[in-house]
């Protein structure tokens, strides 16, 4: 707005063309940031370095591993499966298990009264799985349950 303009402006236009050129520090009005922006700007910079440092760590401290799997087990009968137990498939390992079979078995001293297959398509790392399996036999007639991983891929 040139002079002969700001004659004919209203007391209100110079008002906030005097504001807009220089606020009382003598700065540009539309440099100055107020503290809301500055903490915006503060919290968000110190939430990227935070998360790129994580990232960074995390990489340098990496160990690759084969995927550590045990099975836990025990039984859930239903109504209609009276011989069935809940199996658990826990993958502590840093690499993922792709195709993985457990076996459970039903043994009487040395002899094998029965045996139960579940397959696992997949199990991340630090994950686990679960499924159940079903008995023809009664497993109260067995000595002992025991369960092992029988194998596994590595994607």
């Amino acid at each position: 707005m040139g002079r002969r303009q700001l004659a004919y402006a209203s007391k209100e236009q110079k008002i906030l063309l005097i504001r807009m050129k220089e606020n009382s520090h003598g700065e540009s009005y539309k440099n100055k940031k107020n503290w809301l922006e500055w903490t915006v700007f503060g919290g968000g910079l110190g939430l990227t370095v935070a998360i790129i440092s994580y990232l960074v760590y995390k990489t340098a401290t990496y160990n690759s591993g084969p995927p550590e799997l045990y099975v836990k087990y025990y039984p859930e009968p239903g109504r209609y499966e009276p011989h069935r137990y809940h199996v658990i498939l826990k993958n502590e390992g840093n690499e993922t298990a792709e195709s993985v079979t457990v076996e459970i078995s039903l043994l009487k001293g040395k002899k094998v009264l029965e045996k139960a297959e579940l397959s696992v398509d997949y199990c991340p790392k630090e994950s686990s799985r679960e499924g159940w399996v079903s008995f023809n036999n009664n497993p109260k007639l067995a000595d002992t349950v025991v369960a092992r991983v029988m194998s596994y891929e590595k994607p």
